[in-house]
């Protein structure tokens, strides 16, 4: 991203990392751009909860290659320098079936 080191107080992708099979370098990429202390806010489809909403009827995205779990993220933390806040479904109405996770870049040098 053309965005300088460090320079952000938040990154906020909503419904964009599912599209990516490797979320490895997008999640480097923002926490680059955060400042310490800065907070990452990402909501992405939960894979099983999805997979129910479509058999519900609901339409399928073909740019999905990840859907991810609650906890998967998390699991990304520790490797970034990012303190959890939280990670957990959204549950704002019947069937959702959004993960939010939340975490701030370590003020640790």
């Amino acid at each position: 991203m053309p965005v300088e080191t460090g320079s952000l107080d938040f990154v906020y992708s909503s419904h964009l990392l599912e599209d990516f099979s490797d979320w490895k370098p997008l999640l480097s990429e923002w926490v680059r751009v955060l400042k310490p202390g800065g907070h990452l806010i990402i909501l992405i489809p939960d894979k099983k909860l999805f997979a129910a909403a479509m058999a519900r009827g609901q339409i399928g995205n073909p740019a999905h290659k990840h859907e991810g779990r609650v906890g998967e993220l998390t699991e990304y933390a520790a490797k970034f320098r990012l303190e959890l806040i939280e990670d957990r479904l959204t549950g704002c109405f019947e069937n959702d079936y959004t993960i939010l996770f939340v975490a701030r870049k370590s003020t640790c040098t």
